[in-house]
């Protein structure tokens, strides 16, 4: 799984985030090291928090993907021209739609 390093991303962003340059303690010197010391703290289960959360979006995002497709191939709107252009907009939707839902993860 990539999760662990989703999570030693994201730690590395925010460390110091609330904090002017230069006034925060450096946890983490790189990814590799966020790893192993996050792993000696926190524990192995730590490099996999948030994986529920991230595997439900993953699982609603490309169910919607690929249930949408699986309509408009239903339909036969996928084989000619417009078709396209159909498939290019709900994309498009849908990424507008639940784009934002990954932030919150």
């Amino acid at each position: 799984f990539t999760n662990p390093l989703e999570v030693v991303k994201n730690r590395l962003q925010l460390q110091g985030e609330l904090k002017a340059r230069g006034q925060y303690a450096r946890h983490y010197r790189g990814p590799i090291h966020g790893l192993i010391v996050m792993a000696r703290t926190d524990g192995l289960m730590a490099l996999q928090s948030g994986l529920i959360p991230a595997c439900s979006y993953q699982m609603v995002m490309n169910g919607l993907r690929l249930g949408t497709y699986a309509e408009m191939e239903r339909r036969g709107w996928v084989t000619n021209k417009l078709g396209r252009m159909v498939r290019l907009a709900s994309s498009e939707r849908l990424c507008a739609v639940l784009q934002p839902v990954s932030l919150v993860l």
